[in-house]
C-alpha cells in the first residue's frame, strides 16, 4: 500500500510525462475536434458513443481521422482506467480543475443550506452519465461539451465550431449554476450528485488498489472525519461500526467483556485480541466509489495526529528551587490555541460528567479555539467562582476520562482553564435584586467562597468569617506560593467581594461567636465550611520529638511568613499532593537532602503526576514501598527514623493493592526532620451540644445533595462534611448548599434560634 506522500510523488511524475506526451495529442485533438479536452476523459467516453452511433447509422457524427480517433480514445480512456486502478478517485481532488474551483467558491459563504431532497442522492450522477452517453450515441453530438465551460468555449471558437456562437450561453449558465450550488449549498455538491466524469471514475474506483484507511480499531468516534469529508461519506459508520459488527471481532470483544472499543486503550488489549482485530481491519477502509482521496479525514484524525499534549511554560528546576516564585507559567495565546484545537468536542462530554462541578469543559475550550478567552472565562464562572485557583491546583478528574487520553495525552484542561482566567476579561456580573436576607458563612476557604459567590449573586447579604488573618482557608495556608501565588488567590477573593460579599478575618467560631450569636444578630441562615486543618497522627514512637512537624502546620507557618527552621536532611511521609508540597517546600527552605517515604508503589500515589515529575527534577529522593516504624530521638530531638520494607498484597477497599510489611527488613536512616503528610481532619471541638450532629468520622452530618443539617437554617459542605477532598469537590458541594439555602430563604421558613 502506497502512503500519501509516495502517491503524490508518483502523480507529479505522471503529470510531468503526460504533459510531454499529452501536449502534442492536445493540439491534435484541438485541430480535429475544436477542443483541448484531452484533459477530460469524459470527452472520449462521449466519442465512443458517437462512434458506435455512426457504426449503427443512428447519427451523423464526423467519421474523419478514425485511426487518430482510436489512438486518442485508447490513450485517454486507458490512462484513466490505469490511473483510477492505482490511485482511486484521486483525479477528482488532485487534478480536476472543477474540484479546485468549487472548493474555492465554497469558502465564500460559511453557513450552508440543505440541498433539495430530490438532489440528495449520489446515484443521480450515474443517470446523468448515462444521459450524456446516450445523447452522444443517438445525436452524434458532444452534449456534455455544450454545457462544460471549457469544452463549450473551444467548441464555440475552434476551427470546427458550431454555427452559432450563442451556444456559449449554455456553458455560462451551467458554470453559474454549479458555482451558486458551491456557494449556497455544498462546495462539492456537483461532484457528489451530478458530475458524469465523477460517476465514470466512481465505477472504476471499485477496483482500485489504493483506499484510505483510518484506524477504526482505535477510533474514538469524534466524527471529525465525517464533518470534514467533502463527499459527505459517513466514515465512522462505514469503517468503525462495520469493524465492530464483524462477527469474528464482535465475538472476540464479547469474550473479553469489552462493550465499547473506543473507550479502551488498544495497546492494553490482550495480544490475541489485537491480532484478531488487526487481521480483520484491512477489510474496513473508507469505501470506494465516493471517496476522492483528498485525505482530509486522515489529516484531522486525532488518533493519527497531535497525540502529545502541548507543554506549558515551566521554569528551570535548578533556579526555581532557590525561591517561591510560580513554577508553571501556563500557556501563551499560541500554545493555548494549539492545545485547545486538540479537543475532540465529544458529544457525550465525559470530561463534563467527571467534573464534580459539571463544568462545561467543551464549551470553554471551544471558546479558546475561537480566540475568545473572555467568553471562555464567562462559561467557567457559570459553575466555578475560582478559575484562577482551579486552573493551577485542580486535580482534574476530567483528564482521567478524556477520550484523547485513550490514544495519546489527554487535553490539558486545567491549563486551558487557567489560560482563560489569566487572559480573559472578568465579566461584569450583576447581582439579583436584594432580598433583605442575611447569611453568615463560617470559613472563607473554597467552600465558603463559593457559597458567598452564589448567594450574593442571588441577592442575599453575605458575610464570611475567617479564623485566619487572610481569606482562602487551606488555599491560603496549605498550598505553597510557587503553585498558587498569594496575589492570584487575593484576586479571586476580590472578585467575590466586588459582588458585595463581606469578609471578616481573625474571627474564629467558638471563642469569638457561635450559632446563637449569629442568629441573634439577625442572620437568617448559616453555612459552615471550616475545612480540615488538623493533622492526623501517625501513632508512632517518637512522634512527639522536636523536629517532627505535621505537614499542615509546616505549610501554614511557611505561607503565613513565620520562620521555619529545618535541618539538612528531611523525610516527608506520604504520597499525596500535600506530601509533594512539603518535599518541594523543604528544598526551597534550604534542606540539602529531602526524602519522600511512601508505603506503596509510585503508580499508586494519589499525587498529581506532574507534581511527582517536577519534584524529581528538583532533586527529591523517592523511597517507595517503605513505611516508618518509629522515629529515633536523642536529647528530645529527631536524629533518625526506622523504616520497614513493604510489598504489595491483595487489593484493599480502594482497589489498590494493599502494602504488606516484609518481616525482618527494617533499617535505619539519619534525618533531622520528619514531616508526616498522611491526612488531616476537621476541628469540630467548638460545635455546641444539641446543635448539628457529628459523625463517627468526626465530620458534620449534612445531606449530600443539599448540605442541610438537622438544625433548620444551618448548612455545611466541604472538607468538614466529606473529610479532606479537592478544591473542585468543595466548590461542587458548596454550590448545592447555596441553592438549598436560597430555596430556604425564599420559602419564608425561619431558622432555629
Amino acid at each position: 500500500m502506497l502512503d500519501r506522500q509516495t502517491s503524490r510523488t508518483i502523480v507529479r511524475w505522471a503529470i510531468f510525462f503526460i504533459v510531454l506526451i499529452g501536449l502534442p495529442l492536445g493540439f491534435l485533438a484541438f485541430f480535429i475536434y475544436g477542443t483541448v479536452c484531452i484533459i477530460d476523459p469524459f470527452f472520449y467516453i462521449q466519442r465512443i458513443g458517437i462512434l458506435f452511433g455512426e457504426i449503427l447509422e443512428l447519427n451523423e457524427g464526423s467519421s474523419f481521422g478514425s485511426n487518430i480517433n482510436l489512438i486518442l480514445i485508447t490513450v485517454t480512456v486507458a490512462g484513466l482506467i490505469i490511473f483510477t486502478v492505482i490511485f482511486g478517485r484521486a483525479f477528482c481532488s488532485w487534478i480536476c480543475p472543477y474540484g479546485t474551483m468549487l472548493t474555492f467558491f465554497g469558502k465564500l459563504k460559511k453557513d450552508k443550506r440543505e440541498l433539495p431532497e430530490v438532489l440528495q442522492d449520489t446515484n443521480i450522477k450515474y443517470g446523468v452519465l448515462l444521459g450524456f452517453f446516450l445523447s452522444a450515441f443517438v445525436m452524434g453530438r458532444y452534449a456534455w461539451c455544450d454545457v462544460c465551460p471549457i469544452g463549450g468555449f473551444y467548441r464555440a471558437t475552434g476551427p470546427f465550431a458550431y454555427e452559432f456562437a450563442w451556444l456559449l450561453v449554455f456553458p455560462i449558465v451551467f458554470f453559474l449554476a454549479i458555482a451558486l450550488m458551491a456557494v449556497y449549498y455544498e462546495p462539492r455538491g456537483f461532484c457528489k450528485y451530478l458530475c458524469p466524469l465523477g460517476a465514470s471514475i466512481a465505477i472504476l474506483d471499485r477496483i482500485s488498489l489504493n483506499r484510505v484507511q483510518l484506524p477504526s480499531d482505535r477510533c474514538v468516534e469524534c466524527h471529525k472525519c465525517d464533518d470534514i469529508c467533502p463527499m459527505g461519506i459517513d466514515i465512522v459508520t462505514e469503517t468503525r461500526f462495520e469493524l465492530l459488527n464483524d462477527s469474528e471481532v464482535s465475538k472476540a470483544l464479547d469474550d473479553e467483556g469489552i462493550t465499547n472499543l473506543s473507550r479502551e486503550n488498544f495497546e492494553e488489549l490482550p495480544k490475541e485480541l489485537q491480532e484478531k482485530i488487526s487481521k480483520n481491519l484491512k477489510y474496513y477502509k473508507v469505501p470506494p466509489g465516493e471517496c476522492i482521496r483528498c485525505y482530509q479525514c486522515v489529516d484531522v484524525c486525532p488518533v493519527y495526529n497531535e497525540k502529545e499534549v502541548v507543554p506549558a511554560v515551566i521554569k528551570d528546576p535548578v533556579t526555581r528551587i532557590t525561591n517561591f516564585e510560580e513554577v508553571n507559567m501556563g500557556y501563551t495565546p499560541e500554545l493555548a490555541l494549539k492545545e485547545a484545537n486538540r479537543c475532540l468536542q465529544c458529544e457525550d462530554h465525559p470530561c463534563m460528567d467527571a467534573c464534580p462541578a459539571s463544568q462545561d469543559v467543551p464549551g470553554y475550550v471551544k471558546a479558546i479555539t475561537e480566540g475568545d478567552p473572555s467568553k471562555s472565562l464567562e462559561i467557567i464562572l457559570d459553575t466555578n467562582p475560582l478559575p484562577l485557583t482551579c486552573g493551577r491546583v485542580c486535580p482534574a478528574f476530567c483528564k482521567n476520562v478524556c477520550v484523547r487520553g485513550k490514544n495519546g495525552d489527554p487535553i490539558a484542561i486545567p491549563t486551558l482553564k487557567r489560560y482563560a482566567a489569566d487572559h480573559g476579561k472578568f465579566p461584569k456580573i450583576k447581582a439579583e435584586r436584594k432580598t433583605g436576607k442575611r447569611v453568615a458563612v463560617i470559613g472563607a476557604g473554597p467552600a465558603g467562597l463559593t457559597v458567598a459567590w452564589e448567594l450574593t449573586k442571588m441577592g442575599h447579604d453575605v458575610t464570611m468569617f475567617e479564623a485566619l488573618s487572610k481569606g482562602g482557608g487551606m488555599l491560603a495556608v496549605g498550598i505553597p506560593e510557587y503553585r498558587l501565588p498569594d496575589k492570584v488567590l487575593a484576586q479571586e477573593i476580590e472578585n467575590i467581594k466586588s459582588l458585595g460579599a463581606k469578609l471578616e478575618t481573625d474571627r474564629r467560631i467558638g471563642p469569638d461567636f457561635n450559632f446563637k450569636h449569629l442568629f441573634d444578630e439577625g442572620y437568617d441562615a448559616i453555612f459552615v465550611g471550616v475545612g480540615a486543618h488538623v493533622p492526623k497522627a501517625m501513632r508512632l514512637e517518637g512522634e512527639d520529638l522536636e523536629g517532627v512537624i505535621p505537614a499542615t502546620d509546616f505549610l501554614r507557618d511557611v505561607n503565613l511568613g513565620k520562620e521555619v527552621k529545618l535541618g539538612e536532611k528531611v523525610a516527608v511521609i506520604g504520597g499525596g499532593n500535600v506530601a509533594m508540597d512539603a518535599v518541594r517546600t523543604s528544598l526551597r527552605l534550604g534542606a540539602k537532602k529531602v526524602l519522600l517515604v511512601y508505603r506503596r508503589a509510585e503508580e499508586q500515589m494519589p499525587a498529581d503526576p506532574l507534581e511527582v515529575e517536577e519534584s524529581k527534577e528538583e532533586g527529591v529522593e523517592y523511597h517507595l514501598l517503605r513505611n516508618p516504624t518509629r522515629i529515633i530521638g536523642q536529647d528530645g530531638k529527631v536524629v533518625g527514623m526506622e523504616i520497614i520494607k513493604m510489598k504489595l498484597g491483595e487489593p484493599d477497599a480502594s482497589g489498590r493493592r494493599r502494602p504488606v510489611p516484609i518481616e525482618g527488613s527494617e533499617y535505619r536512616i539519619k534525618v533531622d526532620n520528619v514531616i508526616p503528610a498522611i491526612s488531616q481532619a476537621p476541628d469540630l471541638s467548638w460545635v455546641p451540644e444539641g446543635t448539628v450532629d457529628i459523625t463517627k468520622w468526626n465530620t458534620i452530618d449534612a445531606k449530600e445533595k443539599t448540605g442541610e443539617t438537622k438544625v433548620k437554617g444551618i448548612y455545611a459542605a466541604g472538607d468538614d462534611v466529606t473529610g479532606p477532598q479537592t478544591v473542585i469537590e468543595a466548590v461542587a458541594g458548596a454550590r448545592k448548599a447555596a441553592k438549598a439555602i436560597d430555596k430556604f430563604l425564599r420559602s419564608g421558613e425561619r431558622a432555629a434560634s
